[in-house]
């Protein structure tokens, strides 16, 4: 690239993956450790929907994604962009508890993340999943965050398509809409001043808040 004195390199990163698992009937063993897996672009190319041994999931699909990176010329990363999504060719039949049912859409949704770092303080980060059979945003989420020697503040946002569930009957599920911001801030070498608050838009309430101190030696916190 012309950027950085003329020595900026940006990539072009495409990825393909099939991934087939046969079948098998799992309903006798228990449910132990394992959930399903929250998805993201690395999860696309993962070879499990299931966290923990529990459930193995069959699978018979491909993968595609692609990944574009922008280097400076100390090869310092500036910006990441990453865009994927999986097809199924059959529609896997494992459930995590025998009753659920089974996932229908042919695709998985369509994973967008980006990372921006324009200068040394300053991070910016952005992250959607948009449901591209029903025409929805099922999650979005940004970030900007500034980090200066020990100091550290953030501000950011989450969104999640029925993701909340009302406190009071009939405990409909409503979407999550929420914003944050945290903190930290040195005393010393060692130790530092946190905050953290966090408010729900949807529900007009305060989900949490946080005020601490944090210790950090060279092996433990």
């Amino acid at each position: 690239l012309d950027w950085y004195d003329g020595k900026g390199t940006q990539t072009l990163e495409p990825e393909f993956q099939y991934l087939y698992i046969p079948y098998k009937n799992q309903d006798e063993i228990g449910i132990y450790d394992s959930t399903t897996t929250r998805q993201d672009y690395y999860s696309l190319f993962s070879d499990r929907r299931f966290a923990g041994l529990d459930r193995i999931s069959d699978a018979n699909k491909m993968s595609l994604g692609v990944t574009s990176r922008v280097f400076d010329n100390e090869s310092v990363e500036r910006l990441r962009l990453t865009l994927g999504q999986a097809y199924n060719f059959q529609t896997p039949k494992v459930t995590l508890l025998p009753h659920d049912e089974q996932l229908l859409n042919s695709r998985s949704l369509l994973t967008f993340e980006g990372d921006l770092h324009p200068s040394d303080p300053w991070f910016l980060k952005a992250r959607m999943l948009y449901n591209t059979e029903e025409s929805q945003m099922s999650l979005g989420s940004s970030a900007v965050e500034y980090r200066q020697d020990q100091f550290m503040a953030q501000l950011n946002y989450r969104y999640v398509r029925e993701g909340n569930v009302v406190v009071t009957a009939p405990y409909e599920q409503t979407d999550m809409s929420q914003l944050g911001g945290l903190t930290a801030i040195p005393i010393n070498q060692k130790w530092q001043a946190i905050a953290a608050y966090y408010y729900d838009l949807q529900q007009s309430l305060n989900i949490d808040r946080l005020v601490g101190l944090r210790y950090d030696s060279c092996c433990w916190s």
